[in-house]
């Protein structure tokens, strides 16, 4: 079983930037015929991604290696290491195997805080998702997701009634943080849409921002590398434009967003 702990490969990342990050290792790590990819979600749980067939492993020149932008910043540091803290690059050859499709994603196991080694198999099931779920709701404080975890509610919201629920009730201000370009936008909904439906038009991007969807369409802002989070909660039924333009303009002025980021 392989775990991973990297948040630049979160567990809703796209499959394709999911498979590139895994592929390549420090040392020939699987020694082994396949393998269950997992990903923690908490310190104490691990989200069951797919399983995978392992052919041969080959030498990487990092020097050479171009990986989606995503994870340009954790190759680049890999690469930069000091030469005594490296164990040789190996590239592995590795299939998908689709015995465990119908449960991928929705599995969720018990792990030791320490971490699992590759031959830690025997770990209990703790959770089964619906298809579709990503688990509960983050109280407002404590919300802070990628856009590309918010596409998979969006496409699932029966599977997610909480995070319907939640976002659909209330509105206010949020903030949209692009790690790939360190850039800002702070947005509001208006007086009658809570945070579910304006998300959901950036998750599907087209938010109608003159800046960012641009971005979205060259490709500089990446789902995997987009979080939203709250900075003020207003509910529905008080919320009037004048309240939430005044909440706006305070939180611009203060992340300077008109400055250095998405806001113009």
């Amino acid at each position: 079983m392989a775990a991973w702990t990297r948040k630049s490969v979160p567990a809703y990342a796209d499959r394709k930037e999911f498979e590139y990050f895994q592929q390549d290792q420090a040392g020939k790590k699987y020694n082994c015929d396949h393998i269950v990819s997992t990903i923690k979600i908490s310190p104490t749980r691990a989200l069951v991604i797919g399983a995978y067939d392992v052919g041969r492993a080959v030498p990487l020149d990092l020097a050479t290696v171009k990986p989606p932008e995503s994870l340009v910043e954790g190759y680049a540091n890999w690469r930069d290491a000091p030469a005594d803290a490296k164990k040789p690059p190996f590239r592995y050859e590795l299939t998908p195997n689709d015995v465990l499709k119908h449960l991928e994603k929705r599995v969720v196991i018990d792990v030791p805080n320490r971490g699992m080694k590759l031959n830690d198999i025997d770990r209990a099931v703790v959770e089964l998702r619906d298809a579709g779920s990503i688990g509960p709701c983050p109280d407002y404080d404590d919300l802070d997701v990628s856009l590309a975890t918010l596409l998979e509610v969006f496409k699932n919201p029966s599977s997610n009634p909480e995070w319907k629920e939640r976002l659909s009730s209330v509105g206010g201000i949020y903030l949209m943080t692009d790690y790939a370009n360190n850039k800002l936008y702070v947005g509001k909904t208006d007086a009658k849409q809570g945070f579910w439906s304006r998300w959901e038009a950036y998750a599907k991007q087209r938010s109608g921002n003159k800046l960012v969807d641009p971005a979205f369409k060259d490709g500089r802002l990446l789902l995997s590398l987009t979080r939203m989070s709250i900075l003020a909660v207003v509910p529905r039924a008080s919320a009037t434009e004048a309240v939430i333009e005044k909440h706006e303009h305070r939180w611009m002025n203060r992340l300077r967003t008109r400055v250095t980021g998405y806001n113009n």
